[in-house]
């Protein structure tokens, strides 16, 4: 069985202090190194339909959607990588 095959699992993992691994880099650090993963503080939805993750030291890119925003994490890495207690 796996733990991220709903949207509802997924949007409930996507949550104050869980990291998310995105497909593609989100930012860059100071040696122009790729980053792909943030530290939830909250998803950013101000008019209901573009949203943002805001996370501990940097935030997402803005997606036109939450479904938009799901598809651009690597859910079968978390899925590999990711430990629930």
């Amino acid at each position: 069985m796996l733990r991220f095959d709903t949207k509802e699992k997924r949007l409930s993992f996507v949550i104050k202090g869980n990291i998310v691994t995105f497909k593609k880099a989100q930012g860059y650090n100071i040696n122009f190194k790729p980053l792909k993963q943030i530290l939830v503080k909250f998803i950013h939805q101000p008019n209901n339909s573009a949203c943002q993750l805001i996370g501990e030291n940097f935030d997402s890119e803005w997606y036109n959607s939450i479904d938009e925003l799901l598809d651009a994490i690597n859910w079968e890495w978390m899925e590999e990588n990711v430990i629930i207690f």
